[in-house]
């Protein structure tokens, strides 16, 4: 996976471009879509081919099954051109945070051990726009292996309230206190 450093100049210039356009949303979703074209082998070899001329190449992207900007045409034809189309999602993932940053929205991860009902749901989005002072969009999974309790990763931050962790935490403070107090502990 090319690394998000590499990919923040193009995102940062589409963003700019979407902004002066008033089209954010637009422009997301079509990034998203053509993030997918890396995905398909012939496309990527085709399109990153420096024999074939670049007129084709965009003859051929604009056959694609929807209207792609003219804009976002030029930036996949400059990625094919340096052989850097696998560049695509991580553009689009980067310009993703940098909409969302601008629309003041955060996206938390959730997991839980049992999934959360909508009263649930609904006091979680609530805690989570209280502590980020955003509009909270929760993705939420299952996974049972926490036993209890939940774990949300928002805005770089993981708040870890699992039972697992504190099942963790409960039996190292129980090793330093036999430690502490001269106690061999085997495992």
């Amino acid at each position: 996976m090319v690394g998000r450093l590499s990919a923040k100049p193009y995102a940062r210039a589409v963003f700019e471009i979407a902004l002066a356009q008033k089209q954010l949303d637009r422009w997301q979703s079509d990034l998203a879509e053509i993030a997918q074209l890396d995905k398909d082998p012939k496309i990527a070899a085709f399109l990153e081919d420096a024999r074939i001329p670049y007129a084709e190449k965009l003859k051929m992207l604009s056959g694609i099954k929807y209207k792609i900007n003219p804009l976002l045409l030029n930036l996949i034809c400059l990625l094919a051109c340096k052989g850097r189309l696998n560049m695509l999602p991580a553009i689009a993932e980067e310009y993703r945070l940098l909409s969302d940053n601008y629309l003041g929205i955060a996206r938390a991860e959730v997991v839980t051990a049992t999934p959360l009902d909508d009263k649930n749901s609904s006091i979680l989005n609530e805690l989570l726009a209280d502590f980020t002072g955003k509009t909270v969009i929760i993705n939420s999974r299952v996974n049972p292996e926490i036993l209890g309790g939940i774990v949300v990763n928002i805005e770089g931050k993981q708040l870890d309230g699992s039972l697992t962790s504190r099942l963790g935490a409960l039996k190292n403070r129980v090793v330093k206190v036999g430690r502490d107090r001269g106690i061999n502990q085997t495992e």
